[in-house]
């Protein structure tokens, strides 16, 4: 979907082959990116019937969010969280309202604080809109649409973006024709993923996935490669070679970057396309093929003039895989299915389920990582992902070359329509400090000097409250509104009930724990 692009949503939708009753199916919703316990991530809330002007309540208990596999939904049930609810209010055709208690909720949209009675435009809500609740819960508001069958098959892919349904739908109609097809997509979108896929569900699984990177292949040795040759066929052949059209015989043959092909290559799989016949080098006679084929670039195919006309209009199916800027809203469900992944389920569960503990994953990270551009697409956020699970043994946590580099490129560009955060900003007249320019040695010794006082700190450095936050986040420094009940209960009986002994052991805020003992109702 071009959201980007496109004025009109609803026609975009039809462009691309949605009926009407699956545009009436789109509709805003919440999903989750950044919550204490990793299993809520990626679980949704539709708002439904919101286009007959119901509007949509979400605090600590109210919203119930779904993942497909679940039977029951559930709240987001942190105890950061306010039992005053967020509200959202359709506003007009296709906008969304939202609106909120600021003295109980602190709502941050790409490093900023926004105010009650924000309007958010369905272009924006089709890009995806990170939402960080009280600095410990993060909701992407974003178009949704129907929601997929417990039992609907994946393909391999991972996320529930409208695009990434658009392309699960054609790969359906793709899996059932035995037509050539060509995989269009930047590099690092998973070409070889969807081509696996469309191997498996096209009913060739018990026979060969032969696939080959045709620029790692010299022009003089394609056709050899491709089609077998003859013993004696040239200089060096001592043996016959059989080729990859029929080592796939029966299965799938995938030729990735097939636009780095030179000109004759391409007219030798033009013919062997059309005749579903190979020649091997030095062979007098063809060889019948049954292999479904199928090739795979990043270039520009209908603009270039390196690539055959005819064998484009021979690769009969065309499916545009889209890159992860596109999918945006699946960036928080990517990084926590390769996080698990490199780390192992057990370890997993202990970095990202900390129970009493302050969660070993700063929200910082994922701020960054969905505002990022992604110019290599899945295989950079796939590489990032696993640079932080290598790391993960650092208490508090430490970004590592690539997520810093990710971080400074975020943070010194404008996304979104958001000025950066990291530039100066103005409140009230004032003008404030970027969290950057302030490190951690100059950070905490501030705040002994200010007794651990947030407000007072902040003042003495020229950061705005807002940024006081960020930079105590990306540092690891411990502030009272970070201790959960039971963190909070286990420090106080250790210092024997006495807030002082706690204040200067915990270095935090005398006057900011004693809040905190009160908000959290204790004795």
């Amino acid at each position: 979907m071009s959201a980007n692009n496109t004025e009109d949503l609803t026609d975009d939708w039809r462009n691309i082959g949605a009926t009407s009753q699956e545009l009436q199916l789109i509709t805003p919703g919440l999903q989750v990116a950044y919550h204490p316990d990793p299993h809520m991530v990626g679980a949704r809330l539709r708002f439904l019937n919101f286009g007959d002007r119901a509007e949509v309540r979400v605090s600590r208990l109210e919203g119930s969010f779904r993942q497909r596999h679940w039977e029951q939904g559930r709240p987001l049930n942190v105890s950061r969280l306010s039992r005053s609810p967020l509200t959202f209010i359709p506003q007009g055709r296709d906008d969304v309202r939202l609106t909120f208690d600021p003295a109980r909720c602190e709502v941050d949209l790409a490093g900023s604080t926004i105010q009650p009675d924000t309007v958010f435009t369905r272009r924006e809500l089709a890009d995806g809109l990170l939402l960080f609740v009280n600095r410990s819960v993060g909701l992407v508001l974003q178009l949704m649409g129907k929601p997929r069958a417990m039992d609907e098959d994946d393909y391999g892919l991972i996320g529930e973006s409208l695009v990434l349904d658009e392309l699960r739908r054609q790969l359906g109609l793709a899996m059932a024709s035995r037509d050539a097809i060509l995989l269009l997509g930047a590099s690092g979108t998973g070409k070889e993923l969807v081509a696996r896929a469309i191997h498996q569900g096209g009913g060739d699984s018990e026979h060969p996935f032969i696939g080959v990177n045709m620029a790692t292949i010299p022009s003089e040795l394609a056709a050899s490669e491709l089609f077998g040759h003859e013993k004696g066929a040239f200089s060096g052949a001592k043996t016959a070679k059989v080729g990859l059209f029929r080592q796939a015989r029966s299965g799938t043959l995938f030729l990735d970057e097939v636009g780095d092909a030179s000109f004759a290559v391409q007219t030798a799989l033009l013919r062997a396309l059309e005749t579903r016949e190979v020649r091997p080098v030095g062979a007098t006679g063809t060889l019948k093929v049954d292999c479904r084929f199928i090739a795979a670039t990043d270039v520009d195919i209908h603009g270039s003039e390196e690539f055959k006309s005819a064998l484009v209009s021979r690769l009969g199916i065309e499916l545009a895989l889209p890159p992860l800027l596109k999918r945006r809203d699946d960036i928080p469900i990517l990084f926590h299915y390769f996080l698990e992944e490199a780390l192992g389920s057990e370890s997993y569960a202990d970095l990202l389920v900390p129970g009493e503990k302050e969660p070993w994953l700063p929200a910082w990270v994922i701020d960054v990582l969905f505002r990022y551009a992604w110019p290599r697409n899945v295989r950079e956020l796939r590489n990032v992902s696993r640079e932080i699970a290598f790391l993960s043994g650092t208490r508090p946590f430490q970004p590592g070359p690539m997520l810093l580099r990710i971080r400074d490129a975020v943070h010194g560009s404008v996304g979104a329509g958001v000025e950066s955060p990291e530039k100066k900003s103005t409140e009230g007249g004032r003008t404030y400090n970027p969290p950057s320019s302030v490190d951690e040695d100059t950070l905490r010794r501030v705040l002994r000097e200010k007794s651990f006082g947030i407000s007072a700190a902040a003042r003495e450095l020229g950061l705005s409250q807002q940024s006081m936050y960020r930079a105590l986040d990306e540092h690891g420094i411990l502030y009272a509104r970070q201790l959960s009940r039971e963190q909070f209960i286990a420090h106080f009986l250790e210092h024997d009930r006495n807030i002082r002994a706690m204040s200067e052991a915990l270095e935090v805020s005398e006057r900011a724990l004693k809040l905190r003992k009160s908000d959290l109702g204790i004795d």
